[in-house]
């Protein structure tokens, strides 16, 4: 019966084939000898129709040998192995993005070491095509292989097309670029052994298996799903970029470990599991930073990191590394930090323990700006310091297991900003006396009422500031002002009594009404009225201090 060879038919000398009898055979390519035929032309021995009559090889008969019967995209390898050269390939074509390309076996074997192009490649078994440390191959289509694809180190495969399937197995360079959605279900680990890059207007989704192992870089400008099984973990052991446009999305509870940089100016969303799906940092050294928030519900920390863009934890904050919060850097805890090292002293920094629910284990350290939000209270072992802003907010409290109150460096100030929620003080945010020179600030537009007496300062300028629209309600408590009294709210004074004191240089004090008395005490310092006041009685008996009554009252 007449039979096809789908790759080279190789004669060696002293062999004779016999081509039967009217038998029409074909074969891709035809090696006499060791040397490679002319195709396109058919072979036979005596007695043949053959155009070409080969009587050293070929065995007198009426078959016919047709070679190089083949379709564009088909590799002849005639010339060498380099894929660019038109004469290796069927009709003497480089195939494009468009070309279906078929890699038989024998002969010369392709050898990528520039730029090449195709729609679907299928590698033959017995079949090898290699990529050099120079090489990208851009597939529109399909990878199949029976055969083998070699990728060495530096080579670049780029899945350019629409909706394609990412053939499983490692990569040196894998890029995915083009339109549409690619798929990539590993079913072992692999590893990208160099850059990872999603280019803009595609998307990867990693299916439910196992998850890569990435050395160098990844890239995200496009869309990044990660559906990785929830007993694997995706290891990046280089940088991660996500860029403006980019998208990276933890569809599972799935582990990452992640060992160098993470840079987010596009949209960073660890995991969508209420449960788990761990992001370990584990690198020394290393950053997070970009210009939108990185949002991780269980962040553990087993290097050293710092902090100087937005990160949220909305669940666990753990580790033994050290986190570090920069003077550009804000931290959102939603849920527990038992990090061991949480270091968040930089002028500038900001940490937000934001949960709508109770907090039980937040980090007790010295922070610079530390803002308590959302609801409920949430609570420290001993008291924390603050050194800059210690801002109360929405309906949030503090509770300290074992202390009286929050301790605060020489300059820090506390505020009021709950928005439109009322909210009386507690003594372990506004201790009697409040001596951070930043002063008390009164925000939002709900009533802040006093719980009890309290005093601004120990002969040093430590204002209370009521802003624009606020509200402070003493609750008939008294107040003791060491520094500036500035309203441009609403100040509620009841019958408390206000004492006006201390050796403040100079103190500004503003328009007030009280049913009770007002006392100046001061011994040294000018106090300047700069509002109407009105009160039940004025004592001066200070002995060295001026209350100046100012102009137009």
């Amino acid at each position: 019966a007449a039979k096809t060879i789908s790759g080279n038919l190789n004669i060696n000398t002293g062999a004779v084939l016999n081509l039967g009898t009217g038998l029409t055979q074909s074969s891709l390519s035809l090696i006499l000898g060791g040397s490679t035929q002319t195709s396109g032309t058919s072979y036979g021995g005596t007695g043949s129709a053959a155009s070409v009559i080969n009587t050293t090889y070929f065995a007198a008969s009426t078959g016919i040998l047709n070679v190089n019967i083949c379709t564009v995209g088909t590799w002849l390898g005639t010339t060498s192995t380099d894929w660019n050269t038109a004469s290796n390939w069927c009709s003497g074509t480089l195939p494009t993005a468009a070309t279906n390309v078929t890699i038989p076996s024998g002969g010369n074997q392709p050898t990528i070491s520039g730029a090449a192009a195709c729609n679907n490649i299928t590698i033959n078994s017995g079949a090898t095509l290699t990529i050099a440390a120079t090489g990208t191959l851009s597939v529109s289509g399909a990878i199949t292989k029976t055969g083998t694809l070699t990728l060495s180190t530096g080579s670049t495969v780029n899945y350019a097309g629409g909706t394609q399937t990412v053939l499983d197995g490692a990569y040196s360079n894998l890029t995915i670029s083009g339109t549409g959605t690619k798929t990539w279900t590993l079913a072992s680990t692999r590893t990208i052994g160099g850059n990872f890059t999603i280019a803009a207007g595609t998307t990867l989704t990693i299916a439910a298996g196992r998850g890569p192992t990435v050395t160098g870089t990844t890239s995200v400008s496009g869309t990044l799903s990660l559906n990785v099984s929830t007993t694997r973990t995706s290891t990046f052991n280089g940088d991660i970029i996500i860029n403006s446009g980019g998208t990276w999305t933890g569809t599972t509870a799935s582990p990452f470990t992640i060992a160098g940089n993470l840079q987010n100016n596009g949209t960073f969303t660890g995991s969508n599991a209420a449960t788990s799906g761990v992001y370990t940092f584990s690198g020394s050294g290393k950053t997070i930073s970009g210009t939108s928030i990185i949002n991780i519900p269980y962040a553990t920390i087993t290097g050293t990191v710092t902090n100087n863009g937005n990160l949220t934890v909305s669940t666990v904050l753990a580790g033994t590394g050290t986190l570090t919060n920069s003077s550009v850097g804000t931290l959102n805890i939603g849920g527990t930090a038992t990090i061991t090292t949480l270091t968040a002293t930089a002028v500038g920094n900001t940490v937000n323990y934001n949960a709508a629910a109770a907090q039980g284990t937040c980090k007790v350290t010295t922070y610079h700006n530390l803002i308590l939000s959302g609801t409920s209270a949430k609570t420290f072992a001993t008291a924390p310091t603050v050194n800059g802003v210690l801002s109360m907010e929405g309906t949030a409290t503090i509770t300290l297991t074992s202390g009286t109150n929050v301790t605060y460096g020489a300059n820090a100030a506390l505020q009021y900003n709950a928005g439109t929620n009322t909210r009386t003080v507690t003594t372990t945010e506004w201790p009697a006396t409040f001596s951070g020179t930043g002063g008390v600030i009164i925000k939002g537009t709900g009533i802040i009422t006093l719980n009890a007496a309290k005093v601004l300062g120990t002969n040093t300028n430590v204002p209370l500031n009521i802003t624009s629209g606020a509200k402070l309600a003493t609750g008939n408590f008294g107040l003791t002002f060491h520094g500036d009294f500035i309203n441009s709210g609403t100040f509620t004074a009841g019958s408390s009594p206000i004492v006006i004191t201390g050796t403040t240089a100079t103190q500004s004090i503003a328009g007030f009404a009280t049913t009770g008395a007002v006392s100046m005490t001061k011994t040294s310092g000018t106090a300047t009225v700069t509002g109407n006041i009105g009160a039940a009685a004025l004592t001066i008996n200070g002995s060295g201090g001026t209350l100046n009554l100012g102009t137009s009252l």
